[in-house]
């Protein structure tokens, strides 16, 4: 489930919603995770015909907070009044009462939700489908298509539990799983490697302190593989979660699937491809000097340069700001093939979401 706040609303001003009550509109809320995605492509890989991109809810009165607020739940099932959450135990440990008032905001408007409860957290809804494992197996995607066709049918919800995937007993053997050891050429990186039933080695690293999963790519800066958030985790105890996820995820899920944990995009907007980062730099870094050709820029902040009237001409990406990156420095300059722009990119301790 992607972040969200509420507020009381200011003294004097009299609470309204902004659309009216159970609109579906466009979320303007554009977090998501990994997890998310793979979810949301096992369900529609499934049969189900879900809501393309980020969709959000108008809903009521919050009664604690007296605001109208518009949620956004991962998934929306199309031709329905269904909605699906993922709840991570390593985000919603603490979120049962948030959860919760979600539901029934939610269900003031008509809507049913229906949450994939992962690492065993307790069901909260009649729907909820509640996995032992922190990763979903293929039998809890199964019990979640069946859990939102039933809610979809109106059938009486029914919690269902998948108990977390065992393996056969057999003779202690060397671990799959190499040295976990410091990288040598990337700050707060680690090598690993996972040594598959064939007997094929996967090169992985460990990325920003354990946040990330990526591979080696050539010469050019690591490749995105899956969110890790072990920089919440004692380094001790690293092995451990990491053989369990290996041993439990399916090898086409341990391959790259993108340039950054969000997609190919560092930067956005109607000139972002003329910053040029390269290809050495990743998000796991501090710093980055980089230029730009940028047609007409007229000023800058931490956020992207703009130009003439604050025209948006190259802004960070959403998830780079909440990964902590920030604009630091632009000059102007020129060389023989005309004027440019020498920028710095600076990683500031303000991260937020699961780069927190």
């Amino acid at each position: 489930m992607s972040p969200s706040r509420s507020y009381a609303p200011r003294p004097g001003v009299t609470p309204a919603p902004k659309y009216p009550v159970g609109t579906v509109v466009q979320s303007k809320n554009p977090t998501t995770s990994k997890l998310e995605e793979q979810v949301r492509g096992k369900l529609v890989a499934a049969g189900l015909q879900v809501h393309q991109g980020r969709s959000a809810i108008q809903c009521d009165q919050d009664p604690i907070h007296g605001n109208y607020p518009v949620l956004t739940p991962d998934v929306l099932v199309s031709r329905s009044k269904v909605c699906v959450e993922i709840d991570s135990e390593k985000t919603h440990t603490e979120e049962v009462d948030n959860d919760r008032s979600r539901n029934a905001l939610l269900a003031g408007v008509g809507w049913t939700v229906v949450r994939l409860r992962l690492g065993g957290l307790e069901a909260i809804g009649d729907y909820d489908v509640v996995c032992e494992a922190s990763v979903p197996s293929a039998a809890a995607i199964d019990a979640l298509v069946a859990a939102v066709t039933d809610a979809v049918d109106g059938v009486p919800g029914t919690v269902r539990r998948i108990a977390k995937k065992t393996a056969a007993p057999r003779k202690k053997e060397k671990s799959r799983l190499g040295a976990v050891a410091a990288h040598s050429h990337h700050d707060g990186a680690y090598y690993a490697s996972w040594t598959l039933e064939d007997g094929e080695k996967l090169r992985l690293i460990i990325m920003d302190e354990g946040r990330w999963l990526a591979a080696e790519s050539g010469h050019g800066a690591p490749r995105f593989i899956r969110l890790l958030e072990l920089h919440r985790v004692d380094r001790k105890k690293w092995r451990e979660e990491l053989e369990g996820l290996f041993t439990t995820t399916d090898t086409e899920e341990l391959v790259p699937v993108s340039k950054y944990p969000w997609g190919e995009e560092f930067f956005i907007g109607p000139q972002a491809d003329k910053v040029h980062l390269y290809d050495k730099f990743h998000p796991g870094m501090e710093r980055w000097a980089l230029t730009a050709n940028l047609d007409g820029p007229a000023g800058w902040g931490p956020g992207g340069i703009s130009g003439s009237e604050g025209v948006t001409l190259a802004d960070l990406h959403p998830e780079a700001i909440a990964c902590g990156w920030r604009l630091t420095a632009v000059a102007w300059d020129s060389g023989y093939r005309g004027d440019f722009q020498r920028l710095e990119i600076t990683r500031t301790p303000e991260r937020t979401g699961h780069w927190a």
